[in-house]
């Protein structure tokens, strides 16, 4: 396989982005749990309104290194579901695992493990389609929700590739559970995507209009106090150390940079609490650019006396991500290991993928 067809069936390959909203109430939490080399997630939002997307798009795939174009068929069914807005979970499997044949790529798994969904994020109905060696359920209340016409097989004779497909309507607190085999060439089999749709509402929300250090030092320590008590209850790792950096760094940038220390002008607090917290800090400043961040580590700004309250924040909390013009920043502290969120920009699929195959071999 050469290097650029390695990069190419790798090319959607990656951290599910964690959180992705679903209409103006909901959001879809996504968490990979599988650590197998072999195992690969995927979860974006596409057809962007306002920032919200109309559809998000997941699938999982369970295939050895050796089958390369295993992977290379998943990846392609992805740029199925990605290009096509009325493409269906099942019709693009079997399409991809159809194209990459013909292209002239061998070595397809007969029982690979894949599974592929997609969202409608105005109508909340959830369509999905696996293989029998992959499984998707929708969990409500502890209890497995039935799928319209579930055990729908549709069937690639050339290909010896056999689809399961249903749909249901999705309800706040669902939870989408994706299993695949535990370690290649097993039957054993256990989650490595699990998926919950979580409220939005804010629990907290307090408005700061400081007039001199001593006051945001106080607003500062007391809103560390409350949030820090909060995740700690809520089982946050490491919640006392990283909610105070977080918080003193998020508010003293909206009150020094934003609102350039203005006592007439407020800040706004607010947070939710679920499978992470959401934290957001929005100022009455003129913005910034936030898309040209400067690096502190950078040998040309490790001796400034600032820059580096952001970089703070995006190791201590997971991720971070900004609105209106940069005044208002949203915090995603996770309730785990922090770690850098997947980054939203837009996917671009090559737009006559089987002549890039052929060119390549």
């Amino acid at each position: 396989m050469t290097p650029d067809l390695q990069q190419l069936a790798r090319f959607i390959n990656g951290p599910p982005v964690r959180h992705l909203p679903v209409g103006k109430d909901l959001s879809l939490v996504s968490l990979e749990s599988g650590d197998a080399a072999w195992i690969d997630g995927f979860v974006y939002g596409t057809g962007l309104r306002d920032r919200i997307p109309t559809r998000i798009v997941s699938a999982v795939c369970s295939a050895d290194e050796a089958f390369s174009a295993t992977r290379l068929a998943w990846t392609t069914a992805m740029h199925l579901l990605l290009a096509e807005p009325d493409a269906l979970p099942c019709s693009s499997i079997l399409h991809a695992v159809q194209l990459v044949s013909d292209a002239g790529f061998q070595g397809i798994q007969s029982n690979f493990a894949c599974g592929a969904a997609w969202l409608d994020c105005t109508e909340r109905i959830l369509r999905l389609a696996h293989t029998p060696d992959c499984s998707i359920a929708c969990i409500r209340r502890g209890e497995a929700v039935p799928l319209n016409a579930m055990n729908a097989q549709h069937c690639s004779k050339e290909t010896d590739t056999l689809i399961l497909s249903g749909w249901c309507l999705l309800e706040p607190g669902d939870r989408i559970v994706w299993t695949a085999p535990a370690q290649a060439e097993t039957a054993t089999r256990r989650p490595v995507l699990v998926q919950t749709l979580e409220g939005t509402g804010f629990e907290f929300s307090k408005t700061l209009k400081p007039r001199d250090e001593t006051e945001i030092g106080d607003a500062i320590s007391a809103l560390a106090d409350t949030l820090s008590a909060t995740l700690e209850a809520a089982g946050f790792d490491s919640a006392d150390a990283r909610v105070r950096l977080i918080i003193e760094e998020g508010i003293l940038n909206a009150w020094k940079h934003g609102n350039r220390k203005d006592p007439g002008k407020s800040i706004q607090v607010r947070w939710r609490t679920g499978i992470d917290c959401i934290l957001e800090i929005e100022d009455e400043g003129p913005g910034f650019d936030f898309h040209r961040l400067d690096d502190p580590r950078n040998a040309d700004n490790l001796l400034k006396l600032c820059g580096r309250g952001i970089f703070i924040i995006r190791n201590y909390a997971g991720g971070i991500d900004w609105e209106k013009g940069g005044r208002l920043v949203r915090i995603t502290i996770q309730r785990g290991t922090a770690g850098q969120e997947c980054p939203t920009h837009a996917l671009h699929c090559h737009p006559n993928l089987v002549e890039c195959w052929k060119g390549m071999k």
